[in-house]
């Protein structure tokens, strides 16, 4: 029901939470029309085709036509005499068809009284979409002017009204695909954990009979088929890998990932990962620089964090930039302290990401610039992960990149304390 005013919620208002239609329902939104058609010169009255149920009735329609708070169902046979009653349904059956103009009648609404212009306005757009209601205006015959004024203010209320339906269609929609979308996103999540979980004990028993051949358990072993076996291995490890980090995704969006803060030493943390990634670095050819900015001494510093997981971003971030950037480029850390958090950079000189995509490089399953053809391991998911890792640590991970110079990610986290803070 149109919210038109205190005076008349005890009758209107009742009725129409009575009735529960959809029609009823939508229309409770419509705040906005409810001035325009509560001021209104003539009785006007908002109809639910549907059992032909009042909906709504402005003040002039109450003076005329007193209503009784106890009719729980209102209907227009419980208000009107039955012929008027019947004369109006039909007008309203008339009224609710779409592309057509406004339908008039002349019906004596009452016993005895003087017959009135009806006119019935449909209150569905030129698709049919919404419920279908039907706007009727009742009238005596007035002057010219009167009825100029009245016809404007009819015409200026059933656009509010058509407005306002369409406004809250959009919104009722809007809602059902959120809902529709959070649904597929469990779902997808689910199937995700599920397989995941499957895909391990295969792949272990892969990785467990290729180590048990290469012992030369089964037999003796020729240097072509321990050749073979490594690739078996390199490649059961590449998947387990793979599996694992859809299993740690899966936990983070669960919120079933637990974090066992405490102060950890920023500089050895790093030193692990970096030793740890020496290899490939090497083999790449690319340089490495490890800098701390002026006035810190990141050296002592502790965050807090998870150490485990504070490795594991460090590792991501690292492989990335190892990843993407071409033989004979640079990479570098830096450390910096600011308003009692550590800020550690990961530069690197590769292909850098394009302002688009750099929008999109934390959402999961995307890894920009990936082809059909690429060669680069992953399942887009390392950056993801080390965000919300980051975030769930107090911290954040931000990126800014610049196309064919390289880019930047940033990784946040809180001082351990003030103490630990180094000295400028």
């Amino acid at each position: 029901m149109i919210d038109a005013g205190p005076e008349q919620r005890g009758t209107t208002g009742a009725l129409a939470e009575a009735n529960g239609s959809p029609a009823a329902a939508r229309l409770s939104m419509l705040h906005c029309a409810s001035a325009f058609l509560e001021n209104a010169p003539a009785p006007v009255a908002i109809i639910d085709r549907l059992g032909y149920r009042v909906l709504y009735v402005n003040a002039a329609f109450r003076r005329a036509h007193p209503l009784a708070t106890s009719q729980m169902e209102l209907s227009i046979a419980s208000v009107f005499d039955i012929a008027a009653a019947r004369a109006l349904e039909a007008l309203v059956d008339n009224g609710s068809v779409v592309g057509l103009a406004v339908q008039d009648s002349v019906i004596a609404l009452h016993e005895g009284e003087e017959r009135q212009h009806c006119s019935a306005w449909p209150l569905v757009d030129e698709h049919g979409s919404g419920p279908p209601m039907v706007m009727i205006e009742m009238r005596a015959e007035t002057s010219p002017v009167v009825e100029a004024e009245r016809a404007l203010h009819i015409t200026v209320a059933q656009r509010l009204v058509l407005s306002a339906l369409h406004d809250q269609m959009l919104a009722e929609a809007s809602g059902a695909a959120a809902k529709v979308a959070e649904a597929a996103n469990a779902a997808k999540d689910k199937f995700l954990t599920t397989m995941s979980h499957e895909l391990r004990t295969p792949l272990n028993a892969i990785g467990g009979y290729a180590e048990l051949i290469e012992l030369g358990l089964r037999g003796p072993v020729t240097p072509a088929q321990r050749d073979d076996l490594g690739r078996i291995q390199r490649a059961q490890v590449h998947l387990l890998g793979l599996i694992n980090s859809v299993l740690n995704f899966s936990k983070l969006k669960e919120g079933r990932v637990s974090f066992e803060i405490e102060p950890v030493r920023l500089d050895s943390t790093l030193d692990a990962v970096l030793e740890m990634l020496l290899p490939q670095l090497t083999k790449k050819g690319l340089t490495f620089e490890r800098t701390v900015h002026a006035g810190s001494q990141c050296e002592s510093l502790r965050v807090r964090a998870d150490p485990e997981k504070l490795r594991q971003i460090l590792i991501n971030l690292l492989s990335n930039a190892i990843k993407f950037t071409d033989a004979g480029g640079a990479i570098s850390t830096r450390c910096d302290v600011r308003d009692g958090n550590a800020f550690v950079q990961v530069r690197d000189t590769g292909r850098g990401i394009s302002e688009q995509d750099l929008a999109q490089v934390f959402d999961p399953f995307v890894q920009v610039g990936r082809r059909l053809s690429s060669n680069d391991p992953g399942v887009g998911l390392g950056l993801s992960i080390s965000r919300d890792l980051a975030r769930g640590m107090g911290g954040d991970l931000t990126a800014t990149s610049t196309v064919d110079v390289g880019s930047t990610f940033e990784l946040t986290l809180p001082c351990a304390s003030t103490s630990a803070l180094p000295s400028p």
